[in-house]
C-alpha cells in the first residue's frame, strides 16, 4: 500500500466544500423565474507541495494563532488500496469536544469590465464583443434582481446562515442551532464528535472595506440581458480570466491586504456579486463558468476563497445568493 497526499485545498477550507441554504428560502423574492441556462462548476487550484503543507502543519502545531486551525487525517482507499493524508481547518473530532473559531474577512470586489458581450453563437458557443464599461458592485442595491429590502448582496450575505445561527436538520437529524458550516462538520462525525461541544465555527467575522479592480480587456468582460437570446435575463454577467484573476490576488491584493490583517491566521473571503470566472479564452462559453474556488499563496499557506453571489437565474436555484458558499 502506497501513501499519497490528498491536496491540500480538497479538505483544508470548508465553507466550499457544500452547497449552503440559499437565502431566497427565507424571505428573499427574486423577479425572475428562467430555468438554467449555463452550467456552473467550481475550481481547485493544484495542490499545494507536501513541503508546503507540512510546514504549515508544523507552524500551525508550534506557534499557536500564526497559521489556521487545523488538524490531519489518514484513509485507506477501497479502491485503489492507498492510503491518503489530508487536512481540514478545525479540531480534531475523534480527540473528543471543544470548539474552535476561524477568523474570517469578508472581502467585497467592486469589479470593472471593459468589453460587452453581444451575442453568444448557439453553435460554437462563442461570444460576439463589443467595447463598453459595466461595474459589479456587492455593496449597492441589486435593484434588477433582488426586492428591497433585501436586495444588498453583501448584506444579504452577513445576515445568512453562512454566518449567523440557525437550526439545521440532516436528514431527521436536529445537528443544532449554529452556522452552517459548523452544523455540516458536526453532521460529518455526528457518531463520533462530543454533540454538546463540538464545534468550528466562523468567528470573528470582519468586513473590509471594498476593493476595486480593473480587469483587462482582453481579460474580462460583461455578458449582456440579451446575450443568449430570449427570454432576457435580469442583469449582465461578468466573465473573468480565472488564472490573471487568481494571480492578481496572490501577487496584489493579498500583499497589500496585510496591512489590515490579513495573514495565514485569517480566512479571507472575497465576495463579488454576478461574476463568475473562467479559462481562456473568456470569448468562448464552453470554458465557464466557476462561481467560486480553492485558493492559497505563501509560506505558511494563506488561504482564501473567491465566492460569487449570484442573482442572475442563469444557474440552478441551489446555487443562487449564497448557495455556492
Amino acid at each position: 500500500m502506497s501513501r499519497k497526499l490528498i491536496s491540500f485545498w480538497s479538505c483544508a477550507i470548508l465553507v466550499l466544500c457544500t452547497v449552503a441554504p440559499s437565502l431566497l428560502a427565507q424571505q428573499q423574492a427574486q423577479q425572475h423565474t428562467m430555468a438554467p441556462r449555463l452550467r456552473a462548476y467550481s475550481w481547485a487550484k493544484p495542490g499545494a507541495s507536501r513541503e508546503s503543507v507540512d510546514a504549515t502543519l508544523n507552524t500551525a502545531t508550534g506557534e499557536s494563532g500564526k497559521t489556521l486551525p487545523l488538524w490531519t487525517f489518514f484513509v485507506e482507499s477501497t479502491r485503489d488500496g492507498n492510503g491518503y493524508t489530508g487536512v481540514m481547518v478545525g479540531r480534531n473530532p475523534f480527540n473528543g469536544g471543544g470548539s474552535v473559531s476561524v477568523p474570517t474577512q469578508i472581502i467585497p470586489l467592486i469589479i470593472k469590465t471593459r468589453e460587452v458581450g453581444t451575442k453568444v453563437n448557439s453553435t460554437t458557443n462563442v461570444i460576439t464583443t463589443k467595447p463598453g464599461e459595466t461595474t459589479f458592485d456587492p455593496t449597492v442595491a441589486d435593484t434588477a434582481c433582488l426586492s428591497a429590502p433585501n436586495d444588498v448582496p453583501l448584506k444579504l450575505v452577513q445576515q445568512s446562515p453562512i454566518l449567523r445561527p440557525a437550526t439545521f436538520d440532516f436528514g431527521g437529524t436536529i445537528v443544532g442551532t449554529t452556522q452552517y458550516v459548523d452544523a455540516f462538520q458536526r453532521a460529518n462525525f455526528w457518531k463520533v464528535d462530543d454533540h454538546n461541544t463540538y464545534h468550528v465555527l466562523l468567528s470573528p467575522v470582519q468586513t473590509l472595506a471594498p476593493i476595486v479592480i480593473e480587469v483587462p480587456k482582453a481579460d474580462g468582460l460583461a455578458l449582456s440581458t440579451s446575450a443568449l437570446g430570449p427570454p432576457s435575463f435580469c442583469a449582465r454577467m461578468g466573465i473573468v480570466d480565472i488564472n490573471w484573476f487568481d494571480a492578481y490576488l496572490d501577487s496584489t491584493v493579498i500583499p497589500a491586504l496585510a496591512a489590515q490583517g490579513v495573514n495565514p491566521s485569517k480566512f479571507p473571503i472575497f465576495l463579488v456579486h454576478n461574476v463568475v470566472w473562467a479559462a481562456a479564452p473568456i470569448t468562448n462559453l464552453l470554458d465557464c463558468c466557476y462561481l467560486g474556488y480553492h485558493g492559497y499563496t505563501g509560506l505558511p499557506i494563506q488561504t482564501y476563497s473567491p465566492l460569487d453571489f449570484d442573482s442572475t437565474g442563469l444557474f440552478p436555484s441551489a446555487i443562487e445568493d449564497t448557495g455556492v458558499m
